[in-house]
C-alpha cells in the first residue's frame, strides 16, 4: 500500500505511514504522528488539511504486539454537504501482487465528528464490475429523518448490500449530544465466511451475509470523505488496515495509560460467547490487573448500555480480575451485570480514594438507580441486576457507601460480596433512595461499614436470603419505614443485628442466627412490626427489645423485652388476628431450597436456539425451539429478543434448563386461541428444570417433575393432576392458577392484575412465599378446597376503583397465615381477608389493622382451626 504522490499534499506535514508484519500478516497502518525528520510536502497541502492535537488517547496500545505506543497528534479533515477531504490510498497490482484482489480484511480507525454528516469514512471505489465497492459511515434514514452509523457492501457481480446499526435508542444514532466523542469504527470482511461486519466501539452491531466474497482491484481507498460529495468533518487517527478478518479482542485501543501484555480478547466462560453479553474487557477495554483505573471505562459501560428497554435489555459481563476505580460508577435500569463468580471478579476502590475520605459525607462506590437524587423519588428502577462478583471500597476510604440499590418490581443482588478493606465507611448496601423494592438479595456478604444495610420508605418491600452480616460498628441492617422479608440472616455483630426504627416499618425474620452480641444490647431493636421465627441469637442482653407507642402524642415508649437466646415464634405486641377461632401461631409450612441446576459445559451441555432458525415457518418459531430442546442439549440459551410461537412447544427430553438473556417466548398478538405457548410434560417425574432469566406467555404445567422459575416471568400459569413442585424466585407476574394439589415456594413474587382477580387461584394447593408484593385493583389470592397458605413479609398497593366487597385474600375450607402491610392513599380495599368455614363466611376489615400513618399493619393473621 502507498499513498498516492500525486495526492500527497493531501497530508500535513509530519504525517508518518508504517507498515510492520505481526504473525506473518502485513498490517498497513497510518498515523499521524510528528517526525523529526522533514517531509515532503508543500506549503499548500498543511492548509488543505491539517494536523491536530486532539487525540483518542494518549497510548495507543496494541493487541496484537501487545504494546503501546504515545499517541499525539490526529488529523482534521473538512466536509460540507457537496464535497469532502480525505485521504486516497492506492494499490498498484504489480507491486501487490496477489493482494491486489485482497479478500479478507479489517479496516479501522478512530473517529470524531463535529455534526451529522452523511456519507463515508472509508470508500472503496471499483475499476469494474467484477470487483467490489463498499463503504463504512453514515446513512440517513428518510422515513425517519435519523442518521445512523452503517456500511454498505456490493459483491463482484452482485446487488449492494445496506445496513445501518442498532435502534433509536441506540449510541450508533448520530445526534448533537453524540458529536464530539472519538468512536472507533471497524469494517471486517471474512472471505470464507462471505460475511460483511460493522464494528462500533468494539460491538459487533451487524453482521451480513454475502452472495460471494468482496474483491478488489486497484481503484483507491478513500478515507474520510469521497470525491464528489459528504464525508466527515472532524478528526481522524490510527487508521489500519489488515489483510485478516480481526475480532473486537484484536482491534487498536486507545488508552490512557500505557499497557503491556494485555489480552482484551473475550473469553467463554460463565456464559456463551453467542449468547449476547457484552463483555466489559472486550467491549469497553477493561483491565483487571488491580492496577489500571477503570473508571472511565465503567462509566462509558453504563452510560451506553443501561436503560435501552423496550427495544434492548443487555447484559454486561465482568470477567475475572481486579478492577481498580477511583471515583463513583452510575446506572440506572434494565441491565445485568455479570462477574465471573464473588471469588474472581472484583470491583476495588482505590485506597485513600478522593472524595471518600470525610466519615461525615457519604459517597458511593457503585449507583443503581434510576432517579439522579434530585426532586420527586422513582418508582420506574425496573430489571437491575448484580450477580457473582465482589464491591470492595479499600482501605482509608471512611467516607465510602459500597453500594446504592434501587431496583423496583424485579431485580436482584445474588452471590456478591461487599467489603470495606479496613472496616470503614458508611453503608455496604443503602437502599434508602426513594423508592426500593421490590428486589431480592441472596447470597450477599457484608463485611465491615457502620451499616450493613439501610433502608428507608413506605415503598415498596425487600427479601433477602442467605445474608451474612460482619463487623458493623451500628447495626447489620437499619429499617424506616421499609417492609423486609427475611431468612437464613447470619449476623456477627456485637451492635444490634436489625433496628427497626418507624412503627410504619415492617420486618418477617425466619431461621437466623445473630451472634456476637455485647452484653448490655439487644439482637433485634423493634419499634415497628415484627414477626419473628426460630431465632438463635448469642452474647446479646436480650434477643428483642420491643418499644411501642399506642398513641402518635404518647411521650414515653412501653417495652417489651424477649429473651435469648431462642425465639421460637413472635409477633409484634402480640397482634394476631383472625376471623374464627384459631392457632395463634402461623402455619409453619415446611420449607425447602430452591434447586440449582448444574451448569455443566458450556461447549458440550449448552446450545443456541438460533442454531436451528432454519427450522422456523416463517416468523414461527416454534419447530426451532422444539428442535432445539430434542437436540440432546441439558441447556437451550436464548440471546435477547423475542421468539414467536404459532403452537405449543414441549419441555421435555434431556434439557434441565432454558436459559434467555431476558429474552420472551410467546404467542402473537394477532392470533387467537387461548393454547399455552409450552407445556411441561416431562416424564421424568425425579428431574427438574430450571427457567432463568427469560419470559414465557402461557405455561402449562403437566409433569411430575420440579420447576424453577428463576428471575424472569410466566403469564398465565396452569397446572394439570399431579404436577410437580414449583420454585419462584424473583419473578413479576399474574394469572396462576393452581388447580390441584401441588408444593409451591416462592421468594421474591411480585404478582400484579389489572381487574377484578384474582391474580392466584389456589384449589388445594400448598404455598410458602417470602416477600410479596402486588397492586392495582384485583383480588390477590383466592383459596379453597383445602389449600394451605403462607405468606411473609408481603406489599399491598391497592390502586384503582375497588368494590366494597372485593376482598384482598378469600379463605375457602382452607388453612392460611399472612403477614403484610399495605400503603393506602386514593384507594383501598375495605375487605382484607374473607374467610369462610363450613358454610360461614366473616370479613377482616380495615379496622382490625394496626395503623400507623398511610401504613395498615397486618402483623399476623391466621386461619387454622383448632381440631377437637
Amino acid at each position: 500500500m502507498r499513498i498516492s504522490t500525486h495526492l500527497r499534499w493531501l497530508l500535513f506535514a509530519g504525517c508518518a505511514q508504517s507498515a510492520i508484519s505481526v504473525d506473518g500478516q502485513e498490517l498497513r497502518y497510518l498515523r499521524f504522528e510528528p517526525q523529526a525528520a522533514k517531509t515532503e510536502t508543500s506549503a499548500s497541502s498543511a492548509s488543505r488539511i491539517r494536523g491536530s492535537r486532539q487525540t483518542p488517547a494518549p497510548y495507543i496500545y496494541n493487541p496484537r504486539t501487545r504494546v503501546s505506543v504515545t499517541n499525539q497528534a490526529s488529523i482534521f479533515l473538512r466536509a460540507t454537504s457537496k464535497a469532502s477531504q480525505h485521504i486516497e490510498v492506492r494499490f498498484d497490482p504489480e507491486k501487490e501482487g496477489a493482494n491486489a484482489g485482497i479478500q479478507s480484511f479489517t479496516l479501522e480507525m478512530f473517529v470524531k465528528a463535529t455534526n451529522v454528516w452523511h456519507g463515508p469514512v472509508a470508500f472503496k471505489t471499483p475499476l469494474q464490475k467484477t470487483s467490489s465497492t463498499w463503504m463504512m459511515g453514515s446513512i440517513y434514514l428518510s422515513q425517519h429523518k435519523q442518521t445512523y452509523l452503517g456500511a454498505n457492501a456490493r459483491p463482484p457481480g452482485g446487488k449492494t448490500v445496506r445496513w445501518t446499526t442498532g435502534h433509536h435508542l441506540s449510541i450508533s444514532r448520530l445526534r448533537k449530544e453524540s458529536l464530539n466523542q472519538w468512536r472507533h469504527l471497524a469494517f471486517v470482511h471474512d472471505a470464507e465466511a462471505r460475511t460483511a461486519t460493522l464494528f462500533v466501539d468494539y460491538y459487533e452491531y451487524k453482521r451480513v451475509q454475502l452472495a460471494k466474497p468482496l474483491k478488489w482491484d486497484a481503484a483507491p481507498l478513500l478515507l474520510g470523505g469521497q470525491y464528489d460529495g459528504a464525508g466527515l468533518h472532524g478528526w481522524m487517527d490510527e487508521v489500519r488496515l489488515s489483510d485478516i478478518a480481526l475480532g473486537p479482542g484484536e482491534f487498536l485501543r486507545a488508552v490512557d495509560e500505557s499497557l503491556e501484555d494485555v489480552d482484551f480478547v473475550a473469553k467463554e466462560e460463565v456464559l456463551p460467547l453467542d449468547a449476547g453479553q457484552i463483555d466489559f474487557v472486550e467491549g469497553f477495554g477493561g483491565v483487571g490487573d488491580g492496577k489500571f483505573d477503570n473508571t472511565k471505562a465503567f462509566r462509558k459501560a453504563f452510560r451506553e448500555l443501561a436503560n435501552k428497554v423496550p427495544l434492548a435489555y443487555n447484559t454486561l459481563y465482568i470477567p475475572p480480575g481486579v478492577y481498580l476505580v477511583s471515583d463513583t460508577l452510575r446506572w440506572s435500569r434494565f441491565l445485568i451485570v455479570q462477574g465471573a463468580g464473588k471469588d474472581r471478579t472484583t470491583i476495588k476502590l482505590l485506597d485513600s480514594a478522593d472524595g471518600f475520605g470525610f466519615p461525615g459525607q457519604a459517597k458511593p462506590l457503585a449507583v443503581v438507580s434510576a432517579w439522579n437524587g434530585r426532586g420527586r423519588g422513582s418508582g420506574s428502577s425496573i430489571g437491575s441486576y448484580l450477580f457473582d462478583l465482589t464491591l470492595s471500597t479499600g482501605a482509608g476510604n471512611p467516607g465510602a457507601t459500597a453500594l446504592m440499590f434501587h431496583a423496583n418490581n424485579h431485580g436482584a443482588v445474588e452471590n456478591v460480596a461487599i467489603r470495606s478493606e479496613d472496616g470503614e465507611g458508611k453503608v455496604g448496601v443503602d437502599m434508602r433512595w426513594p423508592w426500593p423494592g421490590p428486589a431480592l438479595l441472596k447470597h450477599v456478604s457484608v463485611d465491615g461499614f457502620d451499616y450493613g444495610m439501610r433502608l428507608a420508605h413506605q415503598e415498596y418491600s425487600m427479601t433477602m436470603e442467605h445474608v451474612i452480616l460482619r463487623g458493623q460498628k451500628v447495626a447489620g441492617i437499619h429499617n424506616l419505614g421499609n417492609i423486609l422479608a427475611l431468612r437464613k440472616i447470619h449476623s456477627t455483630n456485637s451492635v444490634p443485628a436489625i433496628i427497626n426504627a418507624g412503627a410504619n416499618g415492617m420486618v418477617t425474620i425466619l431461621d437466623s442466627v445473630l451472634s456476637g452480641g455485647a452484653q448490655e444490647t439487644t439482637a433485634i431493636l423493634n419499634r415497628g412490626g415484627l414477626y419473628a421465627r426460630n431465632i438463635q441469637t448469642e452474647g446479646y442482653e436480650s434477643a428483642v427489645l420491643e418499644e411501642w407507642k399506642e398513641a402518635p402524642d404518647q411521650l414515653e415508649f412501653q417495652r417489651r423485652v424477649i429473651p435469648g437466646p431462642a425465639v421460637e415464634e413472635h409477633v409484634s405486641q402480640d397482634r394476631v388476628t383472625m376471623a374464627f377461632e384459631s392457632r395463634r401461631g402461623s402455619l409453619k409450612l415446611p420449607i425447602e431450597e430452591t434447586p440449582i441446576v448444574a451448569r455443566g459445559d458450556l461447549k458440550k451441555d449448552w446450545v443456541n436456539v438460533r442454531k436451528f432458525a432454519e427450522r422456523k415457518r416463517g416468523k414461527d418459531w416454534t419447530p426451532a425451539i422444539q428442535a432445539a430442546i430434542d437436540s440432546g442439549a441439558r441447556t437451550v440459551y436464548f440471546p435477547q429478543g423475542a421468539y414467536d410461537v404459532y403452537g405449543s412447544v414441549h419441555l421435555s427430553g434431556a434439557v434441565e434448563r432454558l436459559f434467555g438473556m431476558k429474552a420472551m417466548i410467546g404467542r402473537p398478538k394477532d392470533i387467537e386461541g387461548d393454547w399455552p405457548a409450552m407445556i411441561f410434560d416431562d416424564a421424568d417425574g425425579g428431574k427438574t428444570v430450571s427457567i432463568e432469566r427469560l419470559q414465557i406467555r402461557g405455561f402449562q404445567h403437566l409433569s411430575s417433575a420440579t420447576l424453577v422459575v428463576r428471575h424472569g416471568e410466566i403469564t398465565p400459569y396452569r397446572t394439570g393432576p399431579d404436577c410437580g413442585k414449583l420454585f419462584i424466585e424473583d419473578s413479576v407476574s399474574a394469572d396462576w392458577h393452581f388447580d390441584h394439589p401441588q408444593q409451591v415456594w416462592a421468594r421474591q413474587w411480585n404478582v400484579e392484575q389489572h381487574g377484578a382477580g384474582p391474580a392466584i387461584v389456589s384449589k388445594g394447593a400448598t404455598i410458602w412465599s417470602l416477600g410479596f408484593k402486588t397492586e392495582y385493583e384485583s383480588s390477590k389470592l383466592w383459596a379453597s378446597d383445602g389449600a394451605q397458605t403462607e405468606i411473609l413479609g408481603a406489599f399491598i398497593n391497592p390502586t384503582g376503583r375497588i368494590p366494597e366487597d372485593r376482598p384482598i385474600f378469600q379463605n375457602t375450607d382452607s388453612r392460611m397465615s399472612l403477614v403484610y402491610g399495605t400503603s393506602v392513599y386514593r384507594s383501598n380495599h375495605r375487605v382484607h381477608v374473607r374467610d369462610t368455614k363450613g358454610g360461614e363466611t366473616r370479613d377482616v376489615v380495615n379496622d382490625a389493622l394496626n395503623w400507623q400513618g398511610s401504613r395498615a399493619r397486618m402483623d399476623l393473621f391466621v386461619s387454622d382451626p383448632i381440631q377437637e
